[in-house]
């Protein structure tokens, strides 16, 4: 069951009061938000827009697998896990765009990506393994990594067992020097994501939607949900029928 919305414009749910409010657009693949709170969708065609209220307006660059922005940067995983970033304006052709200098790795099968408010950047590669990246590259093996989200000097990533962790370590990783992921309450985690303000939220595999509050998880309205992300006060969810929905916090 998705989440309810109520059609009538007097009864329409307003996302500036903490309610979710479904967005015009469908076929929705992946979303994010910047940290000025512009709001990036990809669809199942590759397709990337952003959001110009009342509606989505498109670029003329095609992705087919993961987007991230940060900033005014956008970073794109390709259907052969290439790693492109770029600046992106409403009507104009990609600038700067090439793939990220990633060494040995340059041809990793990447599967999701996170960028820390620092600019630094972590990567979850096909095999589990994950990447942190920071004009050099360390390779964090055995963590069985699917999902991965960075904000606000947090590093949270869900396993492909659905278990839920935070990065404890240093801020170069050294895997020599002891622990480096803790777990967190959770299981059944599915999509995750991390706010500039330090807000943690997620989605779990049966589509239901949490926020972290200092201990634990608390669900919010909604279900259905299938990704999530976070930014500038602003949660954007997609749900497994390919709508978005916003809300505020």
């Amino acid at each position: 069951m998705g989440i309810y919305f109520n059609c009538h414009a007097q009864d329409i749910r307003d996302h500036r009061n903490g309610k979710w409010t479904l967005l015009h657009g469908s076929d929705g693949k992946d979303v994010s938000i910047n940290t000025s709170g512009e709001l990036i969708l990809l669809n199942t065609a590759g397709k990337l827009y952003k959001y110009k209220d009342p509606d989505w307006k498109q670029t003329k660059s095609q992705f087919n697998i993961k987007i991230y922005s940060e900033n005014s940067t956008y970073f794109f995983v390709t259907g052969d896990g290439m790693k492109y970033s770029g600046t992106y304006t409403y009507y104009e052709t990609p600038q700067i765009l090439s793939p990220l200098e990633l060494g040995i790795y340059s041809k990793a099968d990447i599967r999701d990506i996170g960028v820390d408010s620092d600019s630094s950047m972590w990567l979850t590669e096909g095999n589990g393994n994950i990447l942190f990246w920071d004009r050099s590259i360390i390779e964090l093996k055995g963590t069985d990594a699917v999902r991965i989200a960075a904000g606000a000097g947090q590093i949270w990533m869900i396993n492909t067992a659905g278990k839920i962790y935070k990065y404890i370590g240093p801020k170069y990783p050294d895997p020599s020097k002891g622990r480096l992921w803790q777990q967190m309450p959770g299981s059944d985690g599915r999509d995750i994501a991390v706010s500039n303000d330090g807000s943690v939220w997620l989605v779990n595999t049966a589509g239901k939607i949490y926020q972290w509050y200092g201990s634990n998880w608390t669900q919010v309205e909604g279900s259905d949900g299938s990704r999530i992300a976070a930014n500038n006060g602003k949660v954007l969810l997609l749900n497994t029928a390919g709508k978005l929905f916003l809300r505020t916090y």
